[in-house]
């Protein structure tokens, strides 16, 4: 099976004698093993769809994930070695944390279908989120934490509890909602360890929405979510939403300026096949 690893050296917990290490696991059980190496955004994408590949791997984190996903064709196999500093996709599909274990593990007649969401043209395989959840990845990235992800994440997240917000509307199934704070997701975890609920619909967006704007009520929605409890709505599902009232997006885990105050959020289902 002809099969070629994306790499991104960038990511958080990228070793490259664990990912040889992967890389001469692989060929062993699967054979025909090309590892290739990013540079700069969006050369996942570029590898993937000029891979010819049977399989593709994307060796790094969510956004490395996002990125090859995009790519790769619906007759390609799809997998993952974990060497991001989360890993949410991993954890949300089983996929061991450990990459050398992930690659031994790995067993491409185990397979799954799953869906695939869009922002747009954008393709993203885990959620995405307007209004304080943007503003948290916002505030991340423009800052240049490149260490220790996980604890800025947490201090912007309190910092930005009383950043002002542009009003929000989410539309679905002929319904509007005024909001906050948005999360869309495809599946349950929220910044790997965190569930949003247990009534998570497959193959749908679930939309998360957070109508109060007070930063109190905001902060018993984190809080409720960090401890186990759930985002406290039950979400709502739909296959197309629209999100009208901003620019800023998290996608995957990566802060986007989408263009548009007007999104347009849809999914695919059975969009791809992932092996594990």
């Amino acid at each position: 099976m002809k099969t070629v690893i994306i790499a991104n050296p960038a990511s958080g917990r990228f070793n490259k004698d664990k990912l040889n290490r992967c890389a001469d696991i692989l060929n062993k059980n699967i054979g025909d093993v090309t590892v290739k190496y990013t540079a700069k955004p969006g050369d996942a994408r570029f590898i993937a769809a000029e891979s010819g590949a049977d399989m593709v791997i994307a060796a790094g984190g969510d956004g490395l994930i996002n990125e090859t996903a995009a790519g790769i064709a619906k007759e390609q196999l799809f997998s993952a070695l974990p060497f991001g500093t989360v890993n949410v996709f991993c954890r949300e599909f089983g996929i061991p944390l450990n990459p050398v274990k992930a690659a031994i593990n790995l067993n491409t007649g185990r397979t799954k279908k799953i869906p695939l969401g869009f922002l747009g043209d954008r393709p993203f395989v885990l959620m995405c989120g307007f209004g304080y959840d943007a503003q948290v990845v916002k505030q991340v990235v423009e800052k240049g934490y490149r260490r220790y992800k996980t604890i800025a994440h947490c201090i912007e997240g309190v910092l930005s509890l009383a950043a002002p917000y542009p009003e929000l509307t989410v539309h679905a199934n002929g319904r509007s909602f005024n909001a906050r704070h948005i999360i869309i997701s495809l599946g349950q975890r929220y910044a790997g360890s965190f569930i949003l609920s247990k009534k998570i619909k497959t193959g749908a967006l679930n939309i998360f929405i957070q109508q109060d704007k007070h930063s109190s009520t905001l902060l018993r929605t984190i809080l409720s979510v960090a401890i186990g409890g759930g985002f406290p709505k039950a979400p709502v599902y739909a296959a197309v939403a629209k999100i009208s009232g901003t620019f800023s997006c998290q996608l995957d885990g990566e802060y986007i300026n989408t263009g548009s105050d007007q999104n347009y959020v849809y999914v695919k289902n059975s969009a791809f096949t992932i092996a594990f």
